[in-house]
């Protein structure tokens, strides 16, 4: 092409070249204003990030009060994210490391609180139909989905009751009790090579199949055994196998409790007789399962003896009793063992039916920090600074504080 040698030329060529310029400015000051509002929104996330600072202290009185961060040597295993009220499960993840184990979804803020409510569930009979005191096997098993989704723990009653609660941090845990020994809730049957196991129909049969299936959910149910009932509460009937099963149960991490010898209403017996009751209870057990001691009395219709000292422990014939647990029937979630409220003898549970259920795992859903939250550390008790009038010293023992 030719070139235009034409006065016009060089004052076109200024035009272009101031334009060009401009248009550069521009750029260069658009990159620089998204830059900025980037970095502006880096530091008002990072400000709005809840602090993971505590503060610890020895349970000795006499400790010194210290502020220290949480240990970062030992991440905890789980991670609080937010999430809508209506999940369930979500998925943390780290660009260097495999993704976190699925964990409760929590709103953002809420960290561990070990004086939060401990749902203790309680169950009667697993059958086809919803009934008052019928739990259906589908329910069942959707109650422990349900449990498991929304970062619940299975935990034994004695752990609770020893404090020793050992879930991961960021999870809650839960204790599923089974009164008056129903042949729906334990059957043995014979496996593909000939060996004992738990009938799939029967409660054990499916907590082991969900437990298969979700091995990090927790395997103790407690039960609440009556060794001189008639059927179908004849200590899981199949009488020629009584030996077999219990120590079955025993075997594999579940808890016996005693709930009377045939499930006698406490309230209206004499000392003598209240002994009676739970000492022969002790005596059949322990023919059965020799050494095993009945730590925890599930209270028959709730009722408690006139003196509840009776229940306590106690001799007959010989045979002595010892209780360090009582349950109640019904009412609301328990206490956190090291809460100020918490008392082994008068321990609420949960009914295990439609109503109950939704009422009170709704209102946790709704309120995350009402219910306990693991720190992850059998150690330690940690907990918001609000609710250190809830704190029961006494009851630490070794263990140390964390408050936020």
């Amino acid at each position: 092409m030719q070139r235009d040698n034409s006065p016009q030329w060089p004052q076109l060529r200024s035009y272009l070249i101031t334009a060009g310029l401009a248009l550069l400015s521009i750029a260069a000051l658009t990159v620089g204003v998204i830059s900025l509002a980037q970095q502006f929104t880096s530091d008002q996330e990072a400000s709005a990030a809840p602090p993971n600072e505590v503060v610890v202290e020895t349970s000795s009185p006499t400790a010194v009060t210290a502020t220290t961060s949480m240990p970062t040597a030992s991440p905890m295993p789980v991670e609080l994210v937010a999430s809508s009220p209506t999940s369930s499960l979500t998925v943390a993840t780290s660009p260097t490391q495999q993704p976190a184990p699925l964990t409760a979804t929590l709103p953002a803020g809420v960290k561990p609180n070990e004086l939060g409510e401990i749902v203790i569930l309680e169950y009667h009979i697993i059958g086809d139909q919803e009934e008052r005191w019928t739990r259906p096997r589908a329910n069942f098993r959707r109650d422990l989905e349900m449990l498991y989704e929304r970062g619940y723990r299975l935990i034994s009653i004695l752990d609770y009751l020893d404090n020793n609660i050992a879930v991961p941090a960021g999870y809650t845990p839960v204790i599923i009790t089974f009164d008056d020994s129903n042949r729906s809730q334990f059957q043995l049957v014979k496996g593909p090579n000939g060996e004992w196991m738990a009938d799939p129909k029967t409660a054990v049969g499916i907590l082991e199949q969900f437990v298969k299936e979700h091995p990090d959910f927790g395997r103790s149910l407690t039960f609440s055994v009556l060794p001189g009932a008639e059927a179908p509460n004849d200590l899981f009937g199949q009488p020629e196998l009584a030996r077999e099963k219990l120590n079955y149960l025993v075997e594999r991490g579940h808890v016996l409790a005693s709930h009377t010898f045939w499930h006698m209403n406490l309230a209206l017996l004499s000392k003598a007789e209240v002994a009676e009751q739970l000492g022969r209870a002790q005596e059949a057990i322990d023919k059965l399962v020799p050494g095993y001691k009945l730590r925890v009395l599930t209270m028959p219709l709730g009722e408690y003896p006139k003196n509840v000292e009776w229940a306590k422990a106690g001799i007959d014939k010989g045979v002595s009793y010892r209780h360090e647990m009582m349950l109640q029937v019904g009412a609301d979630p328990a206490p956190a063992p090291n809460h100020r409220s918490y008392d082994p003898y008068y321990t609420p549970r949960v009914q295990a039916i439609k109503d109950e259920l939704d009422r009170v795992f709704g209102r946790f859903e709704k309120n995350p920090e009402e219910r306990y939250i693991s720190d992850g550390d059998t150690n330690t008790i940690t907990f918001p600074k609000a609710l250190e009038p809830e704190l029961n010293r006494a009851s630490l023992g070794d263990k140390k504080v964390r408050t936020y």
